[in-house]
């Protein structure tokens, strides 16, 4: 859920959101410093917020090992190595002589932030192969020495690296607490939803005000975008499956198109009979739908498999374009916020007006 409130029509706010004009992110570097960066500005956004992390760990853990396998396949880029397509770091490591061939300050944070074999353990609730929780019970990850050896690393100059947090301590505020995150406290999709939706706003305010360098964080910025929605159509889709058990067979966790998740989820909407609802409800509704319709298909035009914003190429090697003159980023993010309501409270809301029945408890 989106909880702050931005005038996307202000002729300010349109400039700050004006990419027609940035120069395009690329290469390896590019994507590198892009996701350090928007790090960076989230860590240093937080000395001056109450309870700044936990309540966002899933993508603060995501942009760090992120950013963390974009420094090794860079450092691999520029000794003129093969980089592999894979994601795992014991892989990637193989570019280096293996895994004990590294720095071993690389080796440690690795050792942190490793916790599966592609980083999905942060990007969702749920291990698809084995169908549990990537994190259950009350599992706590602890990124204080994170912070302070990639610091320590950036310090010593040896290997190709950017700052991703200003040095710590941050304030006297901040302390090893603030940065020991419970993983107990997102164990669903929506859970998950709701820190790519916390950091991509904090991404979004500091651009307006003009403390952040949009043309350095559009892409990190985006793909939390994009993340979110695929992560409320599937959630929604869950919660469906649960009501009409074999509604959907088709539907699959494992999909990343933000076209195909919809059309799942807008099928079960167009079957419904809303005649028991208010016309008013009914008209607001078929807006959402119409709008929500064209939002997405510009943010899957964008990234169509969840590699685009992440990944400069692809496993093809072949580079990935993103036209910046065809995004129009305030109106993206206007119906971002509008259609937020529609995602999140379309389903409670056809519950309590008794158009769907209420799931099995």
């Amino acid at each position: 859920m989106l909880f702050k409130s931005f005038d996307f029509k202000s002729s300010t706010v349109r400039r700050a959101l004006q990419l027609s004009k940035v120069a395009p992110l690329e290469g390896r570097q590019d994507y590198y410093n892009s996701y350090t960066y928007a790090l960076f500005k989230i860590m240093e956004a937080g000395k001056s917020t109450s309870y700044p992390y936990n309540c966002n760990a899933r993508a603060i853990l995501f942009l760090m090992r992120h950013s963390l396998e974009l420094c090794l396949k860079n450092n691999l880029h520029i000794n003129q190595t093969s980089i592999p397509t894979y994601h795992s770091f014991n892989e990637i490591a193989k570019g280096f002589g293996g895994m004990r061939d590294l720095p071993s300050s690389i080796q440690d944070l690795i050792v942190i932030i490793d916790k599966d074999e592609d980083g999905s353990c942060y990007r969702y609730s749920t291990d698809l192969n084995t169908n549990t929780l990537y994190f259950p019970g009350k599992v706590v990850i602890e990124t204080a020495d994170y912070f302070r050896i990639h610091q320590d690393l950036v310090t010593a100059g040896k290997f190709h690296v950017s700052s991703i947090s200003p040095a710590l301590p941050f304030t006297k505020a901040i302390t090893q607490w603030d940065l020991s995150f419970h993983m107990s406290e997102s164990t669903n999709l929506w859970h998950v939803r709701t820190h790519y939706n916390g950091i991509a706003e904090i991404l979004i305010q500091e651009s307006i005000r003009g403390d952040i360098e949009l043309g350095k964080v559009y892409l990190p910025l985006l793909f939390l975008i994009r993340h979110s929605l695929e992560l409320a159509l599937k959630a929604n889709m869950l919660d469906v499956q649960k009501i009409f058990p074999g509604f959907a067979s088709n539907f699959k966790l494992k999909e990343h198109s933000l076209i195909t998740l919809y059309n799942c989820y807008d099928g079960f909407l167009a079957e419904l009979d809303l005649s028991a609802m208010d016309k008013n409800l009914q008209d607001q509704l078929l807006d959402f739908r119409k709008k929500y319709t064209s939002f997405n298909l510009q943010i899957h035009d964008l990234d169509y498999n969840s590699e685009h914003l992440r990944f400069p190429t692809g496993k093809n090697g072949k580079p990935h374009v993103i036209r910046l003159d065809r995004i129009f980023l305030h109106k993206v993010l206007e119906l971002y916020y509008f259609t937020d309501t529609f995602l999140t409270f379309t389903n409670d809301v056809l519950q309590d007006v008794g158009v769907i029945t209420n799931p099995p408890h």
